[in-house]
């Protein structure tokens, strides 16, 4: 690692060099598609990284999380019935599915482009990001970010 890394900037050097003879833990990245349009069955429903992980190249998993909480917690508020339960779990899953499979695919794109390998490869993907104004950016994600919850539970 010493001398793959030994071109960089400090404090690189220095952390690999504080290393030495210390094992270097490695975690690979793994995702999966999301679960489609049903994430449980019955009274059980699955959320967060469990009903849909995503690699962490937009920092959305966490987000994607609260979201399903605050989408559940609105779902479940139309009925106080227990008979309406698997119902309503159904419904918030399948409102939540299209966003999901979006940021999913979004994500696993983004972390293509940036985990790219070889000269030229990186080359153009540094070039378009370089070139890429950020209100370009900013507006290739505006679906992304401006995710409104709405406590309408008429809807």
């Amino acid at each position: 690692m010493k001398s793959r890394f030994s071109g960089y900037a400090s404090p690189v050097p220095d952390i690999l060099d504080s290393l030495t003879n210390q094992p270097i833990y490695r975690d690979d990245i793994y995702d999966r598609p999301p679960l489609g349009r049903e994430w449980g069955r019955g009274r059980v429903t699955l959320i967060g990284d469990a009903a849909h992980p995503v690699q962490p190249n937009i920092g959305q998993g966490g987000c994607m999380a609260i979201e399903d909480a605050f989408e559940l917690v609105k779902q479940l508020s139309k009925s106080t019935k227990e008979d309406f339960v698997p119902s309503l779990l159904r419904q918030f899953e399948s409102s939540r599915c299209d966003r999901v499979a979006r940021v999913y695919s979004t994500a696993r794109q983004v972390g293509q482009l940036g985990q790219a390998e070889g000269a030229i490869a990186c080359f153009i993907r540094n070039w378009i990001y370089k070139l890429t104004p950020t209100k370009l950016a900013d507006k290739q994600f505006k679906w992304l970010f401006d995710y409104v919850p709405n406590w309408d539970t008429a809807t």
